[in-house]
């Protein structure tokens, strides 16, 4: 499989989890990461047409990239992840509330790499939903420390 490949199978709307895509891309994170930010960055620039896309019931490339990103723990997908959970607009609660609930906190931890003023404004922004305020806050212990070498 190739790069290219694995996005083609990632953009599939269907109610099958990419598996094979998924494992190959997760192998090859460094090779995946800039198309993986290119989606987060082009989806976003225009939430009406996400919000669109997020209505249908399969997961999304939107929602593989975020995953795939905190896997790599890409220090260039946090303002990417920022912004747009910064968005007031109800639809980010309504359309990603599983997310929120289940792994933002996660996420965002892992690629925040120590730095936690932009969650910390998240949580104090009035004008969000409280739910996804108090979401946003939540992370496990030791979270956002900086990058150990996945090496090691």
């Amino acid at each position: 499989m190739e790069a290219n490949e694995a996005l083609s199978e990632l953009s599939q709307r269907s109610r099958i989890f990419p598996h094979e895509a998924m494992l190959w891309a997760m192998d090859h994170l460094e090779e995946m990461t800039p198309a993986l930010l290119e989606i987060l960055e082009d989806a976003w620039a225009d939430p009406d047409v996400l919000f669109d896309r997020l209505t249908e019931p399969e997961l999304t490339v939107d929602y593989y990239a975020l995953y795939l990103l905190a896997q790599a723990r890409e220090r260039r997908a946090y303002p990417l992840i920022v912004d747009f959970f910064s968005n007031p607009d109800k639809r980010v609660f309504e359309l990603m509330q599983d997310l929120i609930f289940e792994d933002l906190g996660r996420i965002l931890a892992t690629v925040c790499h120590g730095d936690v003023g932009p969650i910390k404004r998240l949580v104090e922004n009035e004008t969000l939903n409280v739910y996804v305020a108090k979401r946003r806050a939540r992370r496990p212990a030791g979270a956002c420390s900086p990058a150990r070498d996945r090496t090691a």
